[in-house]
């Protein structure tokens, strides 16, 4: 694993990237709103998701998004966008990219990779159709720092950015294959969202719903081995 600081639009934004030099494509690895809740010590995380991707032969990069963990900055959804297509001027090379999204970072992807024609194919896991307010969720990414409370915010107009980048608009304008999985037992983001972003976006594209599935979709094997099926499934196919 070599850690690295992606320097975008004059941040820092700390990641990693796992290289494998037989490498098939890059997949670059969206987290989503972190919980904040305790370190899990069980979860690698995802530098460890990174390092599965590597094994099954991707060159595979992660990153926290402004505002998040350790890197500088704070959370607004085009900042975020603009986070990724940073990322993507960095680390992009010969060969296919891919983004896989979980959560946010699936809206995200979305909104960034319809008109990103170096982006190959998205993958969401658990990825928000539309974003709903809700001024106890924004007051608890203050208390998370995900919003550094020091900073003077109008609340309006903070939601009413991320109420215009709804991720099933991009996903009707999406060109690119698209794969959608969903938790059915999702507490966070209800199946219902993946269904809306199945149904607005063009072919070709994939529905899987896992029975039983959490919000948490990376740490559930079936979602990576489907991710990892449709992956291969791409690869295959000319770069270009």
């Amino acid at each position: 694993m070599k850690r690295h600081t992606f320097k975008v639009a004059g941040l820092a934004l700390t990641g990693g990237i796992v290289e494998n030099p037989s490498a098939k494509a890059t997949v670059i690895l969206c987290h989503g709103i972190p919980s904040g809740g305790p370190h899990d010590p069980t979860d690698a995380g995802y530098p460890g998701l990174a390092e599965q991707f590597s094994s099954a032969g991707y060159r595979a990069v992660w990153f926290n998004f402004r505002g998040a963990r350790d890197s500088e900055g704070e959370f607004t959804h085009h900042g975020w966008i603009e986070d990724l297509a940073g990322v993507i001027d960095l680390v992009s090379a010969e060969g296919p990219l891919f983004v896989v999204g979980s959560s946010a970072g699936g809206a995200v992807a979305l909104n960034h990779a319809e008109s990103d024609p170096r982006v190959k194919g998205v993958a969401t896991l658990a990825a928000p159709a539309y974003w709903t307010r809700d001024s106890s969720l924004f007051d608890h990414w203050r208390r998370i720092g995900l919003i550094p409370t020091e900073v003077d915010i109008d609340e309006e107009q903070w939601w009413s950015e991320l109420e215009q980048a709804p991720a099933a608009d991009s996903a009707s304008r999406l060109g690119q294959p698209l794969l959608i999985v969903q938790g059915t037992a999702d507490a966070v983001v209800p199946p219902s969202h993946a269904e809306l972003i199945y149904d607005a976006a063009r072919e070709p594209k994939q529905l899987l719903m896992l029975e039983g599935g959490g919000h948490q979709l990376r740490r559930d094997p079936r979602a990576i081995e489907a991710v990892l099926g449709w992956l291969g499934s791409l690869t295959s196919w000319p770069s270009g």
